[in-house]
C-alpha cells in the first residue's frame, strides 16, 4: 500500500509544468534578426519538420524560446506501423519509387 502511494505521487508531480504556445508567423524573429519570423527561421525548420515555441515555466514564469520535433510537439506520427524489419523497409522503398518514377514516365 505504501509503495502505491509513492507511485501515484511521483507521477503526478512529474506533470508537465511548462505552457506552450507556437510562435506566430508575422512575429519578429526569435533570433533577433529585426525579420519576421516566416521570412527568418519558418522556411528552414519547415524544411527539418520542426517548430518554435515560447516556453514558460508555470512555477518560476521564466519564458524561453524552445525548438521542437513538430512530431513530439503534435504527437503525430508519420511512420507506419508495421512488423517490417529494416531491410525490408529500404526494399518497399524503393519499390515504390520505381512504382512511382514509371508513373510519372506514362503520364509524360
Amino acid at each position: 500500500m505504501n509503495f502505491l502511494r509513492k507511485l501515484i505521487r511521483k507521477l503526478l508531480s512529474n506533470q508537465d509544468s511548462f505552457e506552450y504556445k507556437e510562435f506566430e508567423r508575422n512575429e519578429k524573429c526569435y533570433c533577433e534578426s529585426g525579420k519576421k519570423y516566416k521570412q527568418c527561421h519558418l522556411p528552414v525548420l519547415n524544411k527539418k519538420g520542426k517548430l518554435a515555441l515560447h516556453e514558460t515555466n508555470l512555477s518560476t514564469g521564466e519564458k524561453r524560446v524552445r525548438i521542437y520535433s513538430v512530431r513530439k510537439y503534435k504527437g503525430l506520427s508519420t511512420r507506419m506501423k508495421t512488423s517490417l524489419r529494416g531491410v525490408d523497409v529500404q526494399a518497399t522503398n524503393v519499390a515504390l519509387n520505381d512504382h512511382n518514377n514509371l508513373q510519372d514516365i506514362y503520364r509524360n
